[in-house]
């Protein structure tokens, strides 16, 4: 079947009395559509699928995929979904493109909260009962969910085995990735330096600013550039010993008398007895007694 051309319209303006349809992933098309779609399934010989998936494609290459929840909107236009009207930058009015299509039944599908706060929640029964909605995910689409008077949203970050997968009647696995504010609280935790760390501020090629945390200082010792040979220094701490006071001349020589042993003149007795021994080595005998 060929493409057709509607122009858009709210789903929440043309059922007021269903605003649950506002959050799902159906849109609401004329019934000239499901005429032409019935002709084309009797020219081709074809059975009308239980479930019929469309593409929705914008003048600006934006694309989503949903199903049809009814065939009850106004001759020549499309009912969508508020979120599917911001996910395709759509304005009252504008033009979208819709196309039936076949995708996969889906496998495993990833998604991305808005906040850390939903995975605080039970996912399982929130995802159940939003997900009765849709028939249809798509990368790069954000879901939006509402619980206990709070806003939340899930973006759709991987689908398997395709890029857009069927979700009706079949059991999917779910993964999430962290939370966009979960990332940057873990960005800025790695950024924070530690006590007394120092860290560097620069800028890369492309202009942006980045700050650099040194390592931190291995158990090691750290080499001295300033060491001479045959030269050993010891360094132990100085656990708060206040700096020595300038020492007055008079210290200093006091200092200098106590450092370097002093010359001090030989007693008279010891004189005598070095001299008599110089003499007696000359001279032997001298100064004794000799008897024949």
């Amino acid at each position: 079947m060929e493409p057709v051309t509607y122009k858009v319209l709210r789903i929440k303006d043309h059922l007021p009395d269903s605003p649950g349809y506002n959050v799902g992933g159906k849109v609401v098309l004329p019934e000239s559509f499901l005429i032409a779609y019935c002709n084309f399934l009797n020219k081709v010989d074809r059975d009308m699928p239980k479930v019929v998936l469309f593409k929705l494609t914008t003048k600006n290459g934006k694309w989503t995929h949903c199903g049809n929840l009814e065939f009850t909107a106004p001759a020549g236009c499309i009912c969508l979904p508020e979120w599917m009207q911001t996910q395709l930058e759509l304005a009252l009015l504008d033009e979208v493109e819709i196309s039936v299509v076949a995708l996969p039944k889906a496998k495993t599908v990833c998604f991305k909260p808005s906040c850390s706060s939903f995975m605080k929640l039970d996912q399982k029964v929130l995802l159940e009962k939003y997900l009765r909605a849709f028939n249809t995910l798509t990368v790069g689409d954000t879901i939006p969910i509402k619980f206990n008077e709070r806003d939340y949203s899930l973006k759709v970050v991987k689908t398997e085995p395709g890029g857009a997968v069927n979700i009706t009647d079949c059991n999917v696995e779910i993964d999430y990735l962290p939370a966009d504010d979960e990332a940057v609280a873990a960005q800025e935790a790695q950024k924070k330096p530690s006590p007394g760390q120092k860290t560097i501020v620069g800028h890369t090629i492309g202009g942006a600013t980045a700050v650099i945390a040194p390592k931190p200082p291995s158990g090691r010792g750290q080499p001295d550039y300033g060491w001479k040979p045959n030269t050993l220094t010891f360094l132990r701490p100085m656990l708060n010993k206040p700096s020595p006071e300038p020492m007055s001349p008079s210290r200093e020589e006091s200092k200098a008398l106590v450092t370097e042993p002093a010359q001090l003149a030989p007693s008279p007795e010891k004189t005598d007895q070095v001299a008599k021994s110089a003499e007696e080595s000359k001279f032997p005998g001298a100064g004794k007694t000799i008897f024949s």
